[in-house]
């Protein structure tokens, strides 16, 4: 179900008058669109995933390959498409406004090439931003969550352009991460 064509939904989102209104029915549209994608998708097996740094928890399917590194990165490997998807989280010594993370996601992700514009959503009580990006062999999507002073990295990148139910599966699992935030250090 679609409320409205996404095209003009993000159109809409850019002007003042419509900004919150046409904000909300793209993540409407976004949530129906991945409940009919997850009712589509065969039945898989999830497991979940917590990292040494205990910063969040991912569901993934049972036969993707995990991997932390010393330094806390985690890279969970589709077999079926050779793509990664890294997580790789930060704490901040304040809380997380959405032009924080803004500016944090451009600094992350300044020498890749836009294909998209950077979309942003609020779900919950969590800030949501992501875009697509290309280098000379591969193809990116990059997404950065935040809760209270906790910020999570998300990328996926394969040498292929993902298929739609690929990339929903990640969205679906990146969508239902839990974020732990830390505690603020005490000066």
């Amino acid at each position: 179900m679609e409320l409205l064509p996404k095209r003009r939904l993000r159109r809409l989102a850019n002007t003042d008058c419509l900004n919150r209104y046409a904000k909300v029915l793209l993540e409407l549209s976004h949530i129906f669109e991945l409940i009919d994608i997850t009712q589509k998708m065969p039945q898989l097996e999830l497991v979940s995933f917590i990292p040494d740094a205990g910063s969040y928890q991912i569901w993934h399917p049972k036969d993707f390959i995990i991997n932390e590194s010393e330094d806390g990165i985690v890279t969970i490997t589709s077999p079926a498409t050779n793509s990664n998807l890294t997580i790789t989280s930060y704490q901040a010594s304040e809380h997380v406004t959405e032009q924080i993370l803004i500016d944090f996601f451009q600094h992350s992700a300044k020498s890749y090439i836009p294909i998209s514009e950077i979309k942003s959503s609020f779900n919950q009580n969590r800030i949501w931003l992501g875009a697509e990006f290309k280098t000379d062999k591969a193809f990116w999507t990059w997404w950065t969550l935040s809760m209270e002073n906790q910020i999570i990295l998300v990328s996926i990148n394969s040498e292929e352009k993902l298929t739609d139910s690929h990339r929903h599966l990640y969205t679906f699992m990146i969508d239902k991460m839990e974020i732990y935030p830390d505690e603020f250090e005490k000066e």
